[in-house]
C-alpha cells in the first residue's frame, strides 16, 4: 500500500495573520472627553518642522494574539515615554522600567474576558491611568490573569498616575495633523485609535506605510480598529509623516516602528489623546492680549480698585461680535473666563466639551461680548494650579457679585501694581511658590465715548 503525504505550504502572510488588535471606537465616549483649547495662530507657525520622542521609547513588544493593544499603546508606550522624558531614562533602562500593558488592561477588561480578547476603549484606559496609575512591567508582567492588587502595588501605581488627558480634535476634523504635531513638540506622546488593518499595514515591506487607494476605509464603512502611539513627525520625510510605535514586535515595520504620511493619518485616525504628567508646579505667569474680530488689540489701563487687578479698555467694535483672548503661559495651568451680565456670573470658558487645562504655551479663546442679547459688563479671568468647579463659583458670586465675595470664595493671589505691565498686553506673574491660590484679572470693555 502506498501512502501519500500532502504538504500544505502556506504563504508567510497566512502564518502571520495572528497580529491582534483590540481597540474599540466609542464615538460618544471619545467626544465626552474635553478637547484641547484652540491653538494660538502664532504658536501654530512656531511648531518645529520635525520632532522625535524615539529616544525615550522602550523596545516595541508583541501583544501576540491578545486584544490588549490599548494597554500597550497607553501604558507600555505613552506612559513610559512620559516618564523617560521627565526622568531622563536612557537606553535599556527605559525598557527595563517600562510600564505594564497587562496591569492597565486588567483594570478595564470585562470580568468575563479570561483570555484578554474583548478589547477596550481609549477613554476607559486613560481614565484608569489618571485615577489608578501604572505598575512597572517587571513587577506585574504580561499575564492575562488578573492578579490580586497588593496595597504596596496600589501605592506604587498611584505615584505613576497621569495628571491630565485631553482629546485633540473631533473624529471628523479636517485639521488633525497640526494638533498631533503640537503635542509631540511639547514632549507629549499622542495615543491614537485608527481604522485598521489592511494587508499593506499588517505587512509593510519598508519603514513607510504605502496603502493602496482601496485600502483606506472612509467613515461609515465597516472597519476594525487598532491603538498606536505617535512618537515623532518630520515635515520633510516622505512629504510629511508621523512615526508610530506599534505592539506587534520588532519584526513589524522597521524595528516595531513605521512612518505614516500626514494625509493617510488624517484619513484613518478616529481618536487622538494627549497625555500629561506634569513636573512640580512652576510659578503662574504669562500675558493676556484681547483683540477685536478685526484683529485690533485693545489698550488697557489699570482701574483703581481694591482686591485683585482690574483693567478697562475702549473698543470701537460692535459688542455683538466676539472678543478674542490670546493667552500666553510660561507653563501649563487651568484657565477660566467668567462673564458678568448684570449681577449674573456666566461661565464662558471652558464651554461644554472644552478642556480647562491649557497644556500649550499659547491659545486663542473667542469669548462673547453678549449673552442672550445682554452685554457682558466684565470678564473675570482665573488662572490656577488646580482645577476649579466653575459652575459652583458662578452660582455663588451671582448672589454677591463683588470683588470681596470672589476673594472670600477663592484665595486670590495679589500681584503688586509695580509688578504689572499693561498696554496692549497685560503681563502677570506669581511672585513665589509661597503665594498660594488663584491669579485673578478683571477686564471691562466699554464702547468708545462711554
Amino acid at each position: 500500500m502506498t501512502f501519500h503525504v500532502v504538504l500544505f505550504l502556506l504563504p508567510l502572510w497566512a502564518v502571520r495573520l495572528s497580529w491582534a488588535q483590540g481597540y474599540i471606537y466609542d464615538s460618544v465616549a471619545y467626544h465626552r472627553v474635553p478637547v484641547v483649547a484652540p491653538l494660538n495662530r502664532a504658536a501654530l507657525n512656531q511648531v518645529p518642522p520635525r520632532f522625535s520622542l524615539r529616544a525615550y521609547c522602550p523596545t516595541p513588544q508583541n501583544q501576540g494574539d491578545r486584544g490588549d493593544c490599548v494597554g500597550w499603546a497607553v501604558a507600555y508606550a505613552a506612559r513610559t515615554i512620559l516618564a523617560a522624558w521627565q526622568k531622563r531614562w536612557t537606553g535599556e533602562e527605559i525598557t527595563r522600567k517600562a510600564f505594564s500593558a497587562a496591569f492597565l488592561y486588567d483594570q478595564v477588561k470585562p470580568i468575563t474576558d479570561s483570555n484578554c480578547m474583548a478589547g477596550a476603549t481609549l477613554p476607559a484606559a486613560l481614565k484608569v491611568l489618571q485615577e489608578v496609575g501604572a505598575l512597572p512591567r517587571y513587577l506585574y508582567g504580561d499575564s492575562c490573569h488578573r492578579q490580586p492588587l497588593r496595597p504596596d502595588w496600589l501605592l506604587m501605581a498611584e505615584s505613576n498616575r497621569i495628571t491630565h488627558y485631553q482629546r485633540l480634535f473631533d473624529s471628523d476634523s479636517p485639521a488633525k495633523s497640526i494638533y498631533i504635531k503640537r503635542s509631540l513638540a511639547a514632549g507629549k506622546p499622542v495615543v491614537v485609535g485608527i481604522r485598521c488593518c489592511s494587508y499593506s499595514f499588517l505587512f509593510p515591506d519598508k519603514e513607510l506605510w504605502q496603502p493602496q487607494a482601496n485600502e483606506i476605509m472612509e467613515a461609515g464603512q465597516s472597519y476594525g480598529g487598532h491603538a498606536l502611539t505617535v512618537v515623532g513627525y518630520d515635515d520633510t520625510r516622505y512629504g510629511g509623516a508621523f512615526e508610530v510605535m506599534n505592539s506587534w514586535g520588532t519584526s513589524w515595520g522597521k524595528g516595531g516602528f513605521l512612518w505614516i504620511r500626514y494625509e493617510d493619518m488624517e484619513r484613518i485616525c478616529l481618536e487622538a489623546f494627549e497625555l500629561s504628567a506634569e513636573l512640580p508646579t512652576p510659578l503662574l505667569k504669562g500675558e493676556l492680549i484681547a483683540e477685536t474680530t478685526e484683529g485690533n488689540p485693545l489698550r488697557w489701563s489699570r482701574e483703581a480698585a481694591s482686591g485683585y487687578s482690574r483693567f478697562v479698555a475702549e473698543s470701537g467694535t460692535q459688542h455683538t461680535k466676539p472678543l478674542l483672548l490670546r493667552v500666553l503661559l510660561e507653563a501649563p495651568a487651568f484657565f477660566y473666563v467668567i462673564g458678568m451680565v448684570g449681577k449674573q456670573a456666566i461661565p464662558l470658558f471652558p464651554a461644554k466639551g472644552e478642556s480647562d487645562f491649557l497644556s500649550y504655551s499659547a491659545a486663542d479663546l473667542p469669548v462673547p461680548m453678549q449673552v442672550n442679547g445682554q452685554r457682558v459688563g466684565r470678564y473675570v479671568i482665573l488662572i490656577s494650579h488646580e482645577a476649579l468647579h466653575l459652575p459652583s463659583i458662578c452660582q455663588l458670586i451671582s448672589h454677591k457679585p463683588s470683588d470681596d465675595a470672589l476673594q472670600r470664595l477663592l484665595q486670590i493671589i495679589s500681584v503688586p501694581a509695580e509688578q504689572l505691565v499693561y498696554g496692549t498686553k497685560i503681563i502677570f506673574r506669581q511672585q513665589s511658590m509661597e503665594q498660594k491660590g488663584v491669579l485673578a484679572v478683571s477686564l471691562v470693555v466699554s464702547k468708545e465715548g462711554e
